[in-house]
C-alpha cells in the first residue's frame, strides 16, 4: 500500500469516527455505508468499488514497477492505457464473479490442506519470512491476498475440472493426430561432453574429431555428475527434453556426427548423436492425448462459460470507476 493509498484511508477511518460521535449511529453501519458504492452486478452477486480499487492499486504497482509510470499514458485500442485497463480489470472481476458463483452453486471448494500447501510452496522461494513479507509490502499486497487468491483459483480450477472430467479423445483421433504429426515425432540418441571454459572444449573437440573415443574422453573431462558412470552416454530423448541450444545442435545432427562447441548456461557442450529414430504411436500416444484433451477441454469450457456468462445478469456501472 502505497502513502497517499495509506492516507486516504486514514482520513476515511477520521471521518467515520466523527460520524459516529454526531449521529450515534454504529461504526458498523456507518462503514457498511461507506462501501455502498458498486461498480458491477454480475450473476446476482455485487462488485464493490472498495474490492475493485484494491486490485486496481495491486495491479498498478506491479505495472509500474515493470514499465514505470508512464505506462498509464500510452495508448492501447484507441484509449489512454489506465483506462483500458480499468476496464479490462472490470470484465476480469466480473468473469470471476460468474465462475465462482457457478462454483459455489456446485458445491466446488479448494481444500485448505491444498491452499496452505501452496502458501507455504511460495514462502519457500524466500530465505527468510521477512524477506517475503517484505516483497509482499512491494508489491502492495498483503498475505491475505495471497491466500484468497490461491483458493479462488483453486476453486475455478476445481470447477473447469468437474465440467470436463467426462470427456476423452478417441483412439482413432488419436492414431489420425499421430500420422499427420509423425515426421515430428523424432527422437535422438546422443552423448556428449561438458566443460566450463571454451578454451579447454576447444583442445577436446579436436581430438574427438581427429578420431578418439568420444565417450572415453567424456569420462576423463566431462563435469556432468553423471559422465564417471555413462561416458556422457544421454540415450534417447526427445524435443523438450533438453535445455533450447543443446536440442537444437543435437537435432541438427545425423548418426555419427559430432557438433561444434554448444554454449548453454551450464558451460560448453560437445555432442555427438549415435542414432535417430521415429517414434511410434505407442510411445507418443500419452503426449498425444495429453494435448488433444486439453485443447478439446479448452474449447468445451470456453463454450460453456460463454453460455454461462449469456444468461448472468451483468450490469457495469462505468461511472463508479
Amino acid at each position: 500500500m502505497n502513502k497517499k493509498r495509506s492516507l486516504s484511508m486514514v482520513l476515511i477511518i477520521s471521518m467515520l469516527a466523527i460520524s459516529v460521535l454526531l449521529t450515534g449511529c454504529s461504526s458498523v453501519n456507518t462503514a457498511q455505508a461507506a462501501d455502498s458504492i458498486i461498480v458491477a452486478k454480475a450473476a446476482g452477486q455485487e462488485i464493490k468499488k472498495s474490492y475493485y480499487d484494491d486490485m486496481f492499486n495491486i495491479f498498478k504497482v506491479q505495472q509500474e514497477q515493470n514499465y514505470g509510470p508512464e505506462i498509464w499514458e500510452k495508448e492501447v485500442s484507441g484509449k489512454k492505457y489506465i483506462d483500458f485497463a480499468k476496464e479490462e480489470l472490470l470484465n476480469s472481476l466480473i468473469d470471476e464473479t460468474i465462475l465462482l458463483k457457478k462454483a459455489a452453486d456446485l458445491g466446488v471448494i479448494a481444500s485448505q490442506d491444498k491452499v496452505d500447501e501452496e502458501v507455504e510452496y511460495i514462502r519457500q522461494m524466500f530465505e527468510s519470512d521477512k524477506e517475503y513479507k517484505d516483497y509482499l509490502a512491494a508489491q502492495g499486497i498483503t498475505e491475505d491476498y495471497v491466500i484468497n487468491s490461491i483458493r479462488k483459483r483453486m476453486v475455478i480450477s476445481n470447477f473447469i475440472n468437474e465440467v470436463t472430467e467426462s470427456m476423452d479423445v478417441p483412439e482413432n483421433e488419436l492414431r489420425a493426430a499421430y500420422d499427420s504429426m509423425k515426421n515430428s515425432f523424432i527422437s535422438v540418441k546422443a552423448s556428449h561432453i561438458l566443460v566450463e571454459s571454451k578454451e579447454e572444449a576447444t583442445k577436446i573437440l579436436e581430438r574427438a574429431k581427429s578420431g578418439e573415443d568420444f565417450n572415453k574422453l567424456a569420462a576423463e573431462f566431462s563435469i556432468d555428475p553423471s559422465a564417471k558412470e555413462n561416458s556422457g552416454d544421454l540415450g534417447y530423448f526427445s524435443t523438450g527434453d533438453m535445455v533450447p541450444e543443446f536440442e537444437k545442435a543435437a537435432f541438427s545432427l545425423e548418426p555419427g556426427q559430432i557438433s561444434g562447441l554448444v554454449q548453454s548456461d551450464y558451460g560448453f557442450h560437445i555432442i555427438k548423436v549415435e542414432d535417430r529414430k521415429v517414434l511410434s504411436f505407442d510411445e507418443t500416444k500419452t503426449q498425444i492425448k495429453d494435448e488433444l484433451l486439453s485443447n478439446k477441454k479448452n474449447e468445451y469450457f470456453t463454450s460453456y462459460f460463454e453460455e454461462l456468462k449469456s444468461k448472468a445478469e451483468v450490469i457495469k456501472y462505468m461511472e463508479n470507476l
